[in-house]
């Protein structure tokens, strides 16, 4: 009995994740098309005049993730003489989003163990370390600081919760943060070299802005000295320059690796008086 409700537990953990990893890119566009079959099924062609502006390869995707996740089913008429027609139709939909459910996601529900049932699904114990970041300052390992790296990367859960588990086997006690950068990069080549330079340009502390149809690299100091020069209110510490510069940076690439100078002057300038 006792493994029976285990298995059906991890069932539903492989459930929650599938449906998250199948709603994790385009998720406006996935919502509206789950919005658009609440009313019943809808062809592909019903579903394209949802996006005019969007080409037919993109809209498959959409259409495919949410079919292997599960959140949608799919109907295959087929007519002689004619195209098969597809046609959509809701599944029932359910995401638990529990505290609890997040933690065993990360693996710190109690009693967690790396079974084969539970492999690479659910985040290994880590043991307390203390790591040294870019400025020599020691702090205590998050892994959670880690994951969202990946995942702001565009990293799917499954992919991000494979490197953290193949990462946190090599940490030590006094590692830099420079280290653990390049173990996530060489734990996510055996996976794919385009995610491992995806993370790789997404982690690197300088932001490449189009400007005048040239590319310049800023990096932190400067976006700093842009921050104290807009700001209208309290001075800022440099601890608060160098976190608010590092947040600009990251949010920025989480949009665009190569954003344009006016939109990155305009963040700044947003984010100068909120902070």
């Amino acid at each position: 009995m006792k493994n029976e409700s285990k298995n059906s537990s991890t069932a539903q953990l492989r459930d929650t994740i599938k449906k998250i990893n199948g709603i994790s890119t385009g998720i406006n566009e996935k919502f509206m098309i789950i919005h658009a079959l609440r009313s019943g099924e809808k062809s592909y062609t019903d579903i394209q005049q949802i996006f005019p502006a969007t080409n037919k390869s993109t809209i498959y995707k959409y259409l495919n993730d949410l079919f292997l996740a599960e959140i949608i089913k799919k109907r295959v008429a087929r007519i002689p003489g004619k195209r098969p027609l597809s046609y959509y139709s809701l599944s029932f939909l359910s995401i638990n989003l529990s505290p609890a459910t997040i933690s065993k996601i990360l693996g710190y529900a109690n009693g967690c163990e790396d079974t084969n049932d539970t492999k690479n699904v659910l985040l290994i114990e880590i043991p307390e370390l203390k790591v040294v970041g870019k400025e020599g300052k020691e702090t205590k390992f998050y892994p959670s600081i880690l994951m969202g790296a990946l995942l702001d990367a565009g990293l799917r859960i499954e992919d991000a919760i494979c490197v953290l588990n193949s990462v946190s086997k090599s940490l030590y006690d006094g590692i830099s943060t420079t280290e653990i950068g390049d173990m996530a990069i060489a734990n996510l080549k055996n996976i794919d070299n385009n995610l491992a330079d995806m993370f790789k340009k997404f982690i690197e502390p300088n932001l490449n802005v189009m400007a005048d149809s040239k590319i310049e690299v800023w990096n932190r100091d400067k976006i700093s000295e842009m921050i104290k020069e807009k700001r209208k209110v309290r001075e800022l510490s440099t601890a608060e320059l160098n976190f608010l510069s590092h947040k600009i940076i990251r949010n920025i690439k989480k949009l665009t690796q190569e954003p344009s100078k006016e939109l990155v002057v305009a963040y700044i300038s947003m984010l100068a008086n909120t902070a």
